[in-house]
């Protein structure tokens, strides 16, 4: 199973057992009990398996639903069909939904309990955009000169299980899954990354500019977390075509990128722990 299957399974799993506790609909106290995302329980309480376990926890069926799907569909294309493969899509997920976390309870630090499952998915995107940013000056004419020689194929649909490969898919370095991007790909982005800037420029007008801090976060620790994974990975196989065409003036950029990654976790961390007003939790 792949790393989204196995994170989008878990999901479903989770609500299905918050909901059979609960009389109707999952409650504050049963989302607490699963390890819903409380900020005061995170500092006061050292509970820091809510940083993690929150991105996995949804309190309405809808909600868990629409994530499932959406997740679902883009993920599996991501991770299969784009060859972003099992360990990249699992740090993407994991660090960003912590980095998430900490930027949630940074914003919201009252007694309420909150489920973040949905803002894991956006991160997606912005490490999407850092696919389309590792890839950008990539030539198939560069990949077949590479040395040693690069395989095209097209990625198997299931894994591992059977064999089979997509025909609706772009034929791609089976190692890295670098190919050269069609010009509409190109185009697709760039229009994507405009509505997701819209979005958070919705969110500061239309509520508390405080609350746009996580989309934000999830946007910019995807596009780290994804550019350093995917940016390491090419440079290893491609290390002369990196250097000299590719990032000329960057051949350390996937140090770079999760070294600010690491910045702003740290930042975020001391934010949180020492320098925010955190409410003591209610009594347990």
């Amino acid at each position: 199973m792949t790393s989204i299957g196995i994170w989008s399974t878990l999901l479903f799993i989770l609500y299905v057992i918050m909901a059979s506790v609960s009389q109707e609909h999952v409650s504050d106290n049963t989302m607490l009990d699963f390890g819903g995302l409380n900020a005061p329980r995170v500092v006061h309480r050292g509970q820091v398996y809510r940083l993690l376990l929150s991105g996995v926890l949804c309190k309405r069926v809808f909600t868990m639903l629409a994530v499932i799907g959406t997740q679902m569909l883009f993920g599996w294309q991501q991770e299969i069909a784009n060859r972003w493969g099992w360990l990249n899509m699992a740090m993407i997920l994991v660090l960003s939904t912590v980095s998430i976390a900490l930027t949630q309870c940074i914003c919201r630090s009252n007694n309420d309990v909150y489920d973040i499952s949905f803002w894991p998915l956006v991160s997606l995107f912005g490490a999407r955009i850092a696919w389309l940013y590792t890839l950008w000056d990539v030539r198939n004419l560069h990949l077949e000169t590479a040395t040693p020689p690069v395989q095209f194929s097209s990625p198997d649909i299931h894994p591992g299980v059977l064999p089979i490969q997509a025909p609706w898919t772009l034929t791609s370095c089976k190692d890295t899954g670098a190919r050269e991007l069609l010009d509409f790909e190109k185009n697709c982005e760039v229009v994507m990354l405009g509505l997701l800037m819209s979005m958070v420029v919705l969110m500061v007008m239309l509520d508390k500019p405080r609350y746009a801090a996580t989309p934000v976060a999830a946007l910019v620790s995807g596009f780290l977390v994804g550019a350093a994974c995917f940016g390491y990975r090419i440079r290893k196989r491609y290390r002369r075509e990196y250097q000299d065409l590719w990032h000329p003036f960057s051949f350390f950029l996937p140090e770079i990128f999760m070294t600010l990654f690491g910045l702003i976790f740290v930042y975020l961390c001391i934010m949180l722990f020492v320098v925010a007003d955190v409410q003591d939790p209610t009594p347990a």
